[in-house]
């Protein structure tokens, strides 16, 4: 296996690896199309008020880019749970 040209892990012998903060709830949901609407990655399902739809978390949840503390706050603040329920930005936060 090669360690291309950067030497994989091997460059970073003696060193930390910089931290990275997750990303929120919001951003994780954003990092794929939508299934429902087919919003692009990175937007919103839905501009004004900013949201995104149920399905959105619960498909990053289900590929384990929310937490289930995160994905449990999500669901308190649906409500009613649809999977075209949308999610104010504000609220998923």
């Amino acid at each position: 296996m090669s360690a291309g040209i950067y030497g994989g892990d091997r460059a970073w012998a003696g060193h930390q690896r910089p931290a990275t903060q997750p990303p929120s709830p919001v951003e994780a949901a954003r990092m794929l199309p939508c299934a429902l609407c087919w919003a692009p990655a990175g937007t919103p399902c839905q501009r004004t008020p900013e949201g995104d739809h149920l399905g959105r978390y619960a498909d990053a949840f289900a590929d384990g880019r929310i937490s289930r503390p995160d994905m449990a706050a999500v669901f308190a603040a649906a409500g009613v749970i649809t999977k075209w329920r949308l999610i104010t930005a504000a609220v998923a936060s």
